[in-house]
C-alpha cells in the first residue's frame, strides 16, 4: 500500500469518535490529554458515516470519497467507501485486507515496520492507550473552554520522513476533524456525521468486517 493509502486510512479512522450530534449539549473539554484518552476508551464499537477530501500538491482540485467507518476495540478497524467507487479496508490486529475493483490484496503488518507504526498509532488513539500513544507520537494538547486540539508528530523517523503532523480538533470529549499534513504538501481533511457509539457488535460484524476470501492458487 503506497504511502497515501496510509494517510488517508489514518485520518479518516482516527475521526471515528467524532462530531457530537445536533443539539447534543456543549460540555468542557477534557484539561488534558489522559483525560481526553480515557474518554475516547469508553466509546465502545463506532460506527459513522465520513467525508474525505485529498489536496494534493500536485493537483488543482481535491479528490473527494465518502462512506462508512467502523471500530470495534480494541484492534478491529473498517473503512468502507461507496463514492466514487466501492472499496473496503479492514485492519485486524497485525492484517489489513484491501478490496476494490482490483480484487483482493493482503498486507501483514509484522512484515511491515512503517504500518505497524502507523495503524499502531491509530489504535492506541481509538482505544484511549495514553502509554501507548506518547510511545508512538511526540504531543502536545491545547484545551480551550469547550474546544481543545492534539498535535501529533511521529517518533518513528521513517514515518516522520513522510507525514509532517497529524492535527486533531475537537468539542468537549469528541474529534471534529482530522488534518494529516504530509512532508509533500498533500494534506488530507476528515469530517464525520451520524457518529454513533455503543453499537452492536453483531451489525458492525455484518456491515464491516464480511469479506470475500482470497481465490486459491
Amino acid at each position: 500500500m503506497r504511502a497515501g493509502g496510509w494517510f488517508t486510512l489514518l485520518g479518516l479512522l482516527l475521526a471515528l469518535v467524532a462530531r457530537p450530534s445536533a443539539g447534543a449539549e456543549m460540555i468542557a473539554a477534557p484539561p488534558s490529554l489522559s483525560g481526553l484518552m480515557s474518554a475516547l476508551a469508553q466509546s465502545g464499537a463506532v460506527r459513522a458515516s465520513f467525508q474525505e477530501s485529498r489536496m494534493l500538491a500536485v493537483l488543482v482540485d481535491p479528490i473527494e470519497t465518502s462512506g462508512q467507518l467502523y471500530f470495534l476495540p480494541p484492534q478491529r478497524l473498517a473503512r468502507v467507501t461507496r463514492w466514487p467507487s466501492p472499496s473496503k479496508v479492514i485492519v485486524d490486529g497485525p492484517l489489513v485486507i484491501l478490496e476494490d475493483g482490483l480484487g483482493r490484496r493482503e498486507l501483514n503488518l509484522d512484515q511491515s515496520p512503517i504500518g505497524q507504526s502507523l495503524i499502531g498509532g491509530i489504535v492506541v488513539l481509538l482505544g484511549g492507550d495514553f502509554d501507548g500513544l506518547n510511545r508512538l507520537y511526540e504531543t502536545v494538547y491545547e484545551a480551550h473552554e469547550e474546544s481543545w486540539t492534539l498535535t501529533m508528530v511521529p517518533i518513528n523517523s521513517t514515518l516522520r520522513s513522510m507525514i509532517r503532523e497529524i492535527r486533531v480538533a475537537g468539542l468537549g470529549q469528541t474529534i471534529t476533524q482530522i488534518k494529516t499534513l504530509e512532508t509533500n504538501g498533500d494534506v488530507t481533511t476528515t469530517q464525520l456525521t451520524n457518529i454513533e457509539t455503543g453499537v452492536p457488535i453483531t451489525e458492525v460484524e455484518q456491515a464491516a468486517f464480511s469479506t470475500t476470501p482470497a481465490p486459491r492458487k
